[in-house]
């Protein structure tokens, strides 16, 4: 006897292909996918399929998500913000009312702390600045050339994220190259 069924692959990832990192440290990311779901809780939330762009790691794939806000006080904002100012949105934009597309932020880069799972827990994923990337590559090179080896920056890095403040200086950077359809890199944002 001969089976049908009809498949759709379009929101699906081939099994085994979800490679994360496989040591703590800063990387650039691309996302390559979002999603909408609802939490066990019943609360929206978006997911975000990630890419390791550079380094060692290069091609490694994470997965991170974000409950969508009940209220403007909700805490999940500062996640939010956190995430698109990582995505290079100035906190002058932020400042304003707007409405965010999904599937506009596929092919938009970032920078993210990672943190592997600890056995039987999910990993630590924190949205940073380019700045603070820059400086996370440096300490860890840094750290690297004085020991011979590669040092994992732990805890130590993860305190001077917290110290570390980049202020909005006015200055907006050049636009980085838009998707053919149109000449505003921030298009997902409708002011």
């Amino acid at each position: 006897m001969s089976w049908t069924f009809k498949f759709d692959f379009s929101t699906t990832t081939p099994a085994g292909t979800n490679m994360p990192p496989k040591e703590e440290g800063s990387y650039k990311v691309k996302i390559i996918s979002t999603d909408e779901r609802d939490t066990q809780a019943g609360n929206r939330r978006a997911l975000f399929r990630l890419m390791v762009l550079d380094g060692k790691y290069k091609g490694c794939t994470l997965t991170d998500g974000f409950n969508f806000p009940t209220a403007p006080d909700d805490f999940v904002m500062s996640f939010w913000m956190a995430f698109l100012l990582s995505l290079g949105v100035s906190e002058k934009k932020l400042a304003k009312e707007f409405n965010l597309k999904g599937d506009a932020l596929v092919g938009k880069t970032g920078h993210l702390y990672y943190i592997p799972a600890p056995e039987g827990a999910y990993p630590t994923l924190k949205w940073i600045s380019a700045e603070q990337h820059e400086m996370y590559c440096r300490i860890a090179e840094e750290a690297e050339e004085e020991q011979g080896v590669f040092v994992p920056l732990k805890g130590a890095v993860a305190a001077i994220a917290e110290a570390v403040v980049v202020e909005d200086n006015g200055v907006e950077p050049p636009p980085v190259a838009a998707a053919a359809k149109s000449q505003d890199p921030l298009e997902f944002i409708e002011l």
